[in-house]
């Protein structure tokens, strides 16, 4: 029995949809989930910043979280710096800063940096290679394990 109260879309009908319209209803399907900006470095040093909202708990001992990126298809700085320095970072996002963690999705070019075109403040440990975001109140180090 058909539910008046829902609308019914076919695959047809999303794939032929306005791109934003798809893109929204696709982001949406999985329910709420937390934002983390990944900050990594270049192996020349440049600061490396993006939002993700696809990491996720594996285990706890030993302690692993994991992260989806998309396929690199495309220059994916963020996945290229993971690859080759074997350690990033994650820091939550909090909401004086969400409109400008959102901004680090843009496409910039390899030599720019997302913290100085964002605003958002880097903060260096002086062990782990890897940005963290300043104003973050959770900020994990994390070195690379496995890729699948």
């Amino acid at each position: 029995m058909e539910n008046a109260s829902f609308r019914h879309f076919t695959n047809a009908e999303i794939l032929n949809s306005e791109r934003f319209f798809r893109t929204k209803l696709i982001n949406c399907l999985s329910g709420p989930k937390p934002g983390f900006l990944v900050g990594t470095q270049s192996p020349n040093g440049q600061a490396n910043l993006a939002i993700f909202t696809s990491v996720f708990h594996v285990g706890a001992n030993p302690p692993y979280l994991g992260l989806i990126a998309r396929p690199d298809t495309v220059d994916r700085h963020t996945l290229e710096n993971i690859r080759s320095t074997k350690v990033y970072t994650l820091n939550n996002i909090r909401e004086s800063y969400y409109k400008e963690a959102h901004q680090t999705s843009a496409r910039y070019d390899r030599d720019q940096s997302e913290f100085k075109l964002t605003g958002i403040e880097p903060w260096e440990s002086d062990n782990f290679t890897a940005p963290y975001v300043a104003e973050a109140t959770i900020r994990i180090g994390l070195s690379f394990r496995e890729e699948h």
